[in-house]
């Protein structure tokens, strides 16, 4: 997968590539050495989007970077390298160019601001600058307390490339930190979507939670960009949160624009019933959210959602009541990626982010027509699991083939998420 912003002019290339041999001759590692550092972020089994922040610390402006990445594990994937919030974002970059090989098991990446004497365009010295953002995702079979890494590797690509920092015309060899990416050891939130599309109506988020003990309430504090995205619901149904009975529900949203508060208490009411969201150890969502995406978003779009304490009057913050006492869980943040048109997978007929019995069985009762308390259909393109572009019994047939006889997988978008290659009159308004 390739992500290119725009292409160096190949004289420009050739000059910087003089200049810098001239000047520095290879990579020089010395007491002005920059370092390169990934975040180290908590994640459960099968977590997508997770967001691992890269940062670059320097003494001297810095024309260009150039970065390789490579996962310790096969568990472990790069979806995207994104400049959401970072210093690089909105600048007019000479190269902006990322390559994920396939399988997201390495990543190269040219990020060159200028190429031209004076440098003109340039990083003035900083610490812990954010450069970027690495999209990961983790797969089911992580285990508990195992760790996975994301590394600076030399030699990726072709041609081959080494992580070097441009810094005052010379090609420096960075003092780098690996990213790590351990099991949840702790109470930890995090969130659970897939992508959407301009004009998407109730796009649902998930708001998961891993807890080890029972828990007796908690509170949510999110914000997100109201430009891009409106929240229409934040809420318990559907919800872990709503079996356990919470007796104290209260969600504010939008009084200030792009924030959304949620309070919930499970036993407030006599007789005491000691109701809680009891101890699981697997990520369950306990609220959902749904936000309705602006028509006018053009091109491919990651809109931020945090967990951001401290919002509303007075702060609430994200925390969780344990034992009558407050405490304060691990928190991972997402991005929502907005294309231009609807993404899924196909022949997730269930739209629960896999294939299983469950999409055989929905896609042949839907075609039948003999369930009336199936969910609805809101993605048909979704359930056209031979891309023929329509749905009827071939699509279930084709899935269980698939799923149980060793027959052949489902057109793209398959095994990943992503839009309708060959797009045909079926919809998807939401998946």
């Amino acid at each position: 997968m390739s992500r290119l912003s725009r292409t160096l002019p190949t004289a420009g290339w050739i000059a910087l590539s003089l200049i810098l041999c001239l000047l520095g001759g290879g990579g020089v590692a010395d007491a002005q050495s920059p370092t390169l550092a990934l975040a180290a972020v908590p994640v459960y089994p099968g977590q997508s989007g997770v967001p691992v922040e890269l940062t670059l610390s320097h003494i001297n402006s810095v024309e260009g970077i150039e970065i390789g990445l490579q996962t310790s594990s096969a568990l472990l994937e790069i979806d995207d390298v994104i400049l959401v919030g970072g210093v690089l974002e909105g600048l007019p970059l000479e190269l902006s160019l990322v390559e994920i090989a396939p399988g997201g098991q390495s990543a190269t990446i040219r990020w060159i601001l200028d190429s031209t004497v004076p440098f003109d365009l340039f990083l003035p010295p900083g610490q812990n600058q954010l450069l970027g953002t690495v999209l990961c995702s983790v797969d089911d079979d992580l285990l508990p307390g195992q760790s996975l890494t994301l590394d600076f590797v030399d030699g990726l690509g072709s041609p081959p490339l080494d992580n070097t920092v441009y810094a005052s015309s010379i090609p420096r060899d960075p003092v780098t930190v690996s990213g790590v990416l351990s099991h949840f050891s702790e109470h930890q939130l995090a969130f659970d979507t897939a992508p959407t599309f301009p004009g998407a109506v109730d796009h649902l988020v998930d708001v998961i939670l891993n807890n080890e003990v029972n828990i007796q309430g908690f509170s949510l504090a999110i914000t997100y960009d109201p430009a891009v995205m409106t929240c229409t619901y934040l809420g318990i149904v559907d919800t872990i949160t709503e079996l356990s009975n919470a007796e104290f529900v209260e969600e504010i949203i939008d009084v200030v624009p792009g924030e959304a508060i949620l309070g919930v208490l499970l036993d407030v009411l006599p007789p005491y019933g000691q109701q809680m969201i009891p101890a699981s150890g697997v990520p369950l969502p306990i609220a959902k959210m749904h936000f309705s995406i602006d028509n006018s978003v053009t091109g491919s779009v990651f809109s931020p959602i945090r967990f951001t304490d401290g919002i509303g009057t007075p702060g609430i913050e994200n925390l969780l009541v344990i034992g009558g006492a407050s405490i304060f869980p691990e928190t991972v943040d997402t991005f929502l990626e907005i294309t231009g048109s609807a993404s899924f997978l196909r022949a997730d007929a269930d739209r629960n982010r896999r294939l299983d019995l469950a999409d055989v069985v929905l896609t042949l009762f839907y075609v039948m027509g003999i369930c009336d308390g199936c969910p609805p259909i809101t993605c048909m393109a979704a359930l056209d699991a031979n891309d023929d572009g329509r749905v009827d019994m071939a699509d279930g047939i084709w899935t269980g083939n698939y799923l149980f006889s060793g027959g052949p997988p489902p057109p793209p978008p398959f095994p990943n998420f992503g839009p309708d290659p060959t797009p045909d009159n079926l919809t998807c308004d939401e998946y």
